[in-house]
Protein backbone atom coordinates (compact mmCIF):
# COMPACT_ATOMS: atom_id res chain seq x y z
CA UNK A 1 0.00 0.00 0.00
CA UNK A 2 2.70 2.57 0.65
CA UNK A 3 4.54 1.87 -2.51
CA UNK A 4 1.51 2.73 -4.34
CA UNK A 5 0.77 5.96 -2.78
CA UNK A 6 4.04 7.51 -3.73
CA UNK A 7 3.47 6.83 -6.94
CA UNK A 8 0.32 8.20 -7.08
CA UNK A 9 1.46 11.44 -5.61
CA UNK A 10 4.09 12.18 -8.06
CA UNK A 11 1.80 11.89 -10.95
CA UNK A 12 -0.47 14.22 -8.94
CA UNK A 13 2.17 16.56 -8.30
CA UNK A 14 3.06 16.54 -12.13
CA UNK A 15 -0.88 16.64 -13.70
CA UNK A 16 -1.02 20.08 -11.09
CA UNK A 17 2.40 21.38 -12.67
CA UNK A 18 0.80 20.81 -16.05
CA UNK A 19 -2.44 22.28 -15.65
CA UNK A 20 -0.97 25.29 -13.82
CA UNK A 21 -2.29 28.40 -15.32
CA UNK A 22 0.37 30.84 -16.50
CA UNK A 23 -0.66 34.38 -15.42
CA UNK A 24 1.03 37.43 -17.16
CA UNK A 25 0.75 39.88 -14.89
CA UNK A 26 2.60 43.38 -15.14
CA UNK A 27 3.20 45.61 -12.10
CA UNK A 28 3.75 49.18 -12.44
CA UNK A 29 5.36 51.07 -9.40
CA UNK A 30 4.67 54.56 -8.71
CA UNK A 31 5.79 57.05 -6.27
CA UNK A 32 6.46 56.40 -2.52
CA UNK A 33 3.64 56.95 -0.89
CA UNK A 34 3.94 59.45 1.89
CA UNK A 35 0.84 60.75 3.49
CA UNK A 36 1.48 61.67 7.39
CA UNK A 37 -0.34 59.38 10.22
CA UNK A 38 -2.87 58.17 7.19
CA UNK A 39 -2.84 54.33 5.81
CA UNK A 40 -4.33 53.00 2.53
CA UNK A 41 -7.54 51.94 3.61
CA UNK A 42 -8.75 50.14 0.34
CA UNK A 43 -8.27 50.81 -3.69
CA UNK A 44 -12.47 51.52 -4.25
CA UNK A 45 -12.37 50.97 -8.09
CA UNK A 46 -10.96 52.26 -11.36
CA UNK A 47 -12.02 53.49 -14.84
CA UNK A 48 -10.63 55.04 -17.84
CA UNK A 49 -8.94 58.37 -15.85
CA UNK A 50 -7.28 56.05 -13.26
CA UNK A 51 -8.24 54.36 -9.40
CA UNK A 52 -10.11 55.67 -6.64
CA UNK A 53 -8.26 54.67 -2.59
CA UNK A 54 -9.64 55.67 0.28
CA UNK A 55 -7.44 56.62 3.40
CA UNK A 56 -8.01 56.00 6.97
CA UNK A 57 -6.86 58.62 9.59
CA UNK A 58 -6.74 57.64 13.16
CA UNK A 59 -7.72 60.55 15.55
CA UNK A 60 -8.04 61.19 19.03
CA UNK A 61 -10.19 58.78 21.20
CA UNK A 62 -10.44 56.16 18.33
CA UNK A 63 -12.37 58.60 15.81
CA UNK A 64 -11.35 57.53 12.10
CA UNK A 65 -11.65 60.25 9.47
CA UNK A 66 -11.67 59.14 5.68
CA UNK A 67 -10.77 60.73 2.54
CA UNK A 68 -10.86 59.72 -1.10
CA UNK A 69 -8.12 59.92 -3.65
CA UNK A 70 -7.79 59.57 -7.04
CA UNK A 71 -4.28 58.57 -8.95
CA UNK A 72 -3.71 58.83 -12.51
CA UNK A 73 -2.95 55.95 -15.21
CA UNK A 74 0.90 56.44 -14.11
CA UNK A 75 -0.07 56.22 -10.61
CA UNK A 76 0.37 59.73 -9.70
CA UNK A 77 -1.59 61.21 -6.79
CA UNK A 78 -4.27 63.47 -7.61
CA UNK A 79 -7.08 65.17 -6.21
CA UNK A 80 -7.85 64.10 -2.73
CA UNK A 81 -11.07 64.96 -0.51
CA UNK A 82 -12.02 64.42 3.01
CA UNK A 83 -15.54 62.81 3.20
CA UNK A 84 -16.96 64.08 6.13
CA UNK A 85 -21.00 63.31 6.59
CA UNK A 86 -22.65 65.72 8.73
CA UNK A 87 -26.59 66.19 9.21
CA UNK A 88 -27.41 69.12 11.83
CA UNK A 89 -25.52 68.38 14.93
CA UNK A 90 -25.07 64.43 14.00
CA UNK A 91 -22.13 63.49 12.74
CA UNK A 92 -22.23 60.35 9.78
CA UNK A 93 -20.34 56.99 10.21
CA UNK A 94 -18.56 56.17 6.90
CA UNK A 95 -20.12 52.23 6.42
CA UNK A 96 -18.69 51.75 2.98
CA UNK A 97 -17.62 52.95 -0.49
CA UNK A 98 -18.09 51.46 -3.59
CA UNK A 99 -17.09 51.83 -7.66
CA UNK A 100 -20.18 50.02 -8.95
CA UNK A 101 -21.16 50.25 -12.61
CA UNK A 102 -19.07 53.40 -13.56
CA UNK A 103 -20.43 54.84 -10.15
CA UNK A 104 -18.33 55.65 -6.85
CA UNK A 105 -21.55 55.09 -4.51
CA UNK A 106 -20.89 56.04 0.05
CA UNK A 107 -22.55 54.17 1.95
CA UNK A 108 -23.04 55.83 5.46
CA UNK A 109 -25.36 55.40 8.75
CA UNK A 110 -26.55 58.47 10.77
CA UNK A 111 -27.95 57.77 14.63
CA UNK A 112 -30.91 59.73 15.89
CA UNK A 113 -29.89 58.86 19.79
CA UNK A 114 -33.69 60.51 21.04
CA UNK A 115 -35.50 58.43 18.31
CA UNK A 116 -33.16 54.66 18.77
CA UNK A 117 -32.74 54.96 15.55
CA UNK A 118 -29.40 53.74 13.26
CA UNK A 119 -30.04 55.17 9.20
CA UNK A 120 -28.17 53.85 6.16
CA UNK A 121 -27.90 56.33 3.87
CA UNK A 122 -26.48 56.47 -0.16
CA UNK A 123 -25.24 58.56 -1.93
CA UNK A 124 -23.08 59.10 -5.56
CA UNK A 125 -19.69 60.80 -5.31
CA UNK A 126 -19.05 63.18 -8.19
CA UNK A 127 -15.81 61.80 -9.71
CA UNK A 128 -14.18 65.61 -10.44
CA UNK A 129 -14.67 66.89 -6.62
CA UNK A 130 -14.73 63.78 -5.00
CA UNK A 131 -17.38 65.01 -3.08
CA UNK A 132 -21.11 63.41 -2.10
CA UNK A 133 -23.46 64.39 -4.55
CA UNK A 134 -26.05 65.85 -2.03
CA UNK A 135 -28.88 63.67 -3.40
CA UNK A 136 -28.49 60.91 -0.43
CA UNK A 137 -31.38 58.04 -0.20
CA UNK A 138 -32.47 56.36 3.02
CA UNK A 139 -31.91 52.79 2.27
CA UNK A 140 -32.13 51.13 5.25
CA UNK A 141 -33.19 51.73 9.34
CA UNK A 142 -32.54 49.50 12.53
CA UNK A 143 -34.72 50.92 15.88
CA UNK A 144 -32.81 49.72 19.00
CA UNK A 145 -35.44 51.20 21.20
CA UNK A 146 -34.95 49.62 24.55
CA UNK A 147 -31.15 48.98 23.76
CA UNK A 148 -28.15 50.92 24.67
CA UNK A 149 -26.18 53.21 22.60
CA UNK A 150 -23.58 50.75 21.83
CA UNK A 151 -25.86 48.03 20.92
CA UNK A 152 -27.36 49.72 17.67
CA UNK A 153 -27.45 47.01 15.20
CA UNK A 154 -24.93 47.25 12.09
CA UNK A 155 -25.13 46.83 8.22
CA UNK A 156 -23.08 44.85 6.09
CA UNK A 157 -22.59 44.35 1.99
CA UNK A 158 -22.05 41.78 -0.49
CA UNK A 159 -21.34 42.48 -4.35
CA UNK A 160 -21.83 39.80 -6.78
CA UNK A 161 -18.58 38.32 -8.28
CA UNK A 162 -19.86 40.39 -11.74
CA UNK A 163 -20.11 43.44 -9.70
CA UNK A 164 -23.61 44.27 -10.93
CA UNK A 165 -25.74 43.80 -7.52
CA UNK A 166 -25.20 44.74 -4.02
CA UNK A 167 -26.43 42.70 -1.12
CA UNK A 168 -27.36 44.72 2.06
CA UNK A 169 -27.47 42.24 5.07
CA UNK A 170 -28.18 44.21 8.48
CA UNK A 171 -27.83 42.84 12.34
CA UNK A 172 -30.62 43.63 14.66
CA UNK A 173 -29.31 44.68 18.01
CA UNK A 174 -28.71 41.65 20.58
CA UNK A 175 -31.13 40.96 23.49
CA UNK A 176 -29.18 39.86 26.81
CA UNK A 177 -27.94 35.99 26.51
CA UNK A 178 -27.72 36.18 23.24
Amino acid sequence: MKTSFLPALLILFKVTIALGQDFDLKVKWGQEFKTPRSTLNDVVGHDATGFYAVHNRFRAFGKVEYSLQHFDKSMNPGQVADLDIESGKRSGKITNLLHLKGKLLLFYSLDDAKAKVNSLFMDEIDKQTLQPKGMAKKIGEIDYAGKSKRNRGSFQYRVSRDSSKILLLYSLPYTEGQ
